[in-house]
C-alpha cells in the first residue's frame, strides 16, 4: 500500500480515537463534509491540510506517521511467539 494511503489510514485512527467525526472535522476547518470525505477518499489531502487536520487533533506528524509506518513493520517482524 502507497505511504499516502497508509498516512490518510492513519489520520482516520487519529480521528476515531479522539471521537472526532468526519462533520465536526470539517466544521472546524471550514469546509463541507462531502469536501472532506473527497479529500480522504482520494487521499488528496497537501501537506498544510494534513498540518491543518493534526492541528485540529492536538497532534503532530510523528504518530501518524510512525502508524503508516507501522503498518509495514508490523508485516515485517515476527512476535516473540512466532519466532520460537
Amino acid at each position: 500500500m502507497p505511504l499516502t494511503h497508509r498516512l490518510v489510514d492513519a489520520l482516520k485512527k487519529c480521528l476515531r480515537a479522539r471521537g472526532m467525526t468526519y462533520a465536526a472535522l470539517a466544521r472546524e476547518l471550514r469546509l463541507s463534509e462531502g469536501s472532506l470525505k473527497r479529500l480522504f477518499l482520494h487521499g488528496t489531502l497537501t501537506l498544510a491540510r494534513i498540518e491543518d487536520i493534526l492541528r485540529v487533533l492536538e497532534l503532530d506528524l510523528v504518530e501518524p506517521a510512525r502508524m503508516a509506518r507501522g503498518a509495514d513493520d508490523q508485516a515485517a517482524e515476527l512476535s516473540v511467539e512466532q519466532e520460537t
